[in-house]
């Protein structure tokens, strides 16, 4: 709530106090898969409002946190797509976080660990819409990173697929501002990386 209010100590101090009951209840069951999960949200909602206060080093340690609990996790249950979406989305975030800094080839790196996750989601459900955005975002990120390393080349594959997974999702959801939005940014992208 109070991140959403734009107040930004407050969220943090609410995160640091949830983290503190949070690593204690992960700590009495190490076992217990939705206590680590549990945590390694809270690391991520923490570094998210750390990063909006510029303190990206701090945000980096939180993400590396989570993605450390998150690892653990999909290593012991390779076949729960929850966590290896929640493992993606972190790749995302430290590419963000990357690409803020200008440290272009770590937010690549991050981005394809994303996307090498998204694909195969995507892939085994077509219908699943929220992982179908999951990869065009992780197409529109790296076509991003293309262009501001100068490889026009390189970023005309992820445009074109971030605008036909857009298009998709337009014509499954017409209605939807998110899909229109979405088609823009494709659009964009790709107007980018014409000549």
């Amino acid at each position: 709530l109070f991140q959403a209010q734009g107040n930004l100590v407050a969220a943090r101090e609410n995160f640091q106090a949830g983290m503190a009951i949070r690593a204690r209840l992960a700590g009495i069951d190490p076992d217990n898969a939705g206590a680590q999960r549990e945590l390694s949200v809270n690391h991520e909602r923490l570094g998210d409002v750390l990063q909006a206060q510029g303190q990206l080093d701090q945000a980096r340690e939180n993400f590396v946190a989570a993605m450390e609990i998150r690892v653990r996790l999909v290593t012991r249950d390779p076949g729960n797509a929850g966590w290896q979406r929640d493992l993606s989305l972190n790749h995302q975030r430290l590419g963000d976080l990357f690409r803020a800094r200008g440290e272009l080839g770590a937010a690549r790196d991050a981005y394809q660990a994303s996307m090498a996750i998204s694909a195969r989601l995507a892939e085994s459900d077509a219908g699943n819409a929220v992982w179908q955005r999951d990869l065009l975002y992780v197409h529109l990120r790296l076509g991003d990173i293309a262009l501001r390393s100068g490889d026009a080349a390189a970023a005309r594959p992820h445009a074109e697929a971030a605008l036909d997974l857009a298009r998709q999702a337009r014509a499954r959801f017409p209605g939807q501002v998110r899909t229109l939005s979405d088609l823009g940014a494709a659009q964009a992208l790709l107007g980018r990386v014409a000549p």
